[in-house]
Order: structure tokens, then sequence, then C-alpha cells
């Protein structure tokens, strides 16, 4: 199935939203800095990103909305929904990883060869001894700590 849309008004949306975002989210990430006495703080350039981020978003809608300057574009929708899945597996990555590191890692390289549908098991097996070789190395030579 192909999923057709405009990329002005897609990518204006985006921009408009993530704007807002950063704009909504810098005073609860960057603390305020009372140290300064001129105009310029550590919140200075994440609210310049957001105003030019919403700003460029801003003009994209218009073109596309009032001056109908648009193009299409076409996307497989399944080969996305491979990206998706992919996005999953990452995200499976980061919550295993604060489980147990040599498992989580495991995943995500075994998923990597399953995605790129590797049938070897010889791989996956390398895949398993630089996950625990990673281990001892991070614990015994460099000293972090790892769930």
């Amino acid at each position: 199935m192909r999923l057709r849309y405009k990329t002005n008004l897609t990518s204006g949306c985006f921009s408009l939203i993530l704007g807002g975002l950063v704009w909504f989210f810098t005073p609860r990430q960057i603390e305020p800095d009372y140290t300064a006495t001129y105009g310029i703080t550590s919140r200075t350039m994440p609210y310049l990103l957001a105003a030019v981020l919403a700003a460029c978003g801003l003009v994209l809608v218009i073109q596309s909305l009032i001056f109908k300057k648009e193009n299409y574009k076409e996307i497989e929708v399944r080969q996305e929904l491979k990206a998706l899945g992919y996005m999953l597996v990452l995200i499976g990555y980061a919550v295993l990883f604060s489980v147990n590191f040599i498992f989580a890692l495991f995943f995500l390289g075994a998923a990597t060869l399953a995605f790129m549908k590797t049938r070897k098991k010889l791989y996956y097996l390398i895949v398993l001894v630089f996950a625990v070789g990673l281990y001892f190395v991070f614990i015994l030579a460099l000293h972090v700590r790892l769930p």
C-alpha cells in the first residue's frame, strides 16, 4: 500500500509542533542563569531554535495552504513498518539496558541480524561473544558499573 502526502504541509506542521515542544520544555530542562547581567542566558539558544523552527514551519504551512506551493511524495507503508519495528527494537534495547547489559546488547545485535535476514548461527554467536567481551572490558578495564 502506498501513502501520498503533501511535503510542505507535513513538514510545516512537524516544525511547528517541534518548535512548540522545545519552547515548552526549555524552562523545565535548563535552570535560569541568575549570574548573567546581560540579555543572553543559557536559555537563549534553545528559545531561538524553537522560534526559528516555528517560523519556518509557519512559512511552510502558509505556502501549502494559501499559495498552493506543494509537492507530493509517496511512501511504501510496508517498508516504513519495518522501520517502525526497528524503532521498537531500539526502545526495547533501552528498557533492557537498565536490567542487564549483556542481554540488552545481545538482543539489539540479534534483532539487527534478524532484520537483515541473516541465517548463519555463527554471526549470532559472534554478537554474543562480543557482548560478553564488551561487558568485561567495561567492568574490569574501565571500572564502569553496569546492570
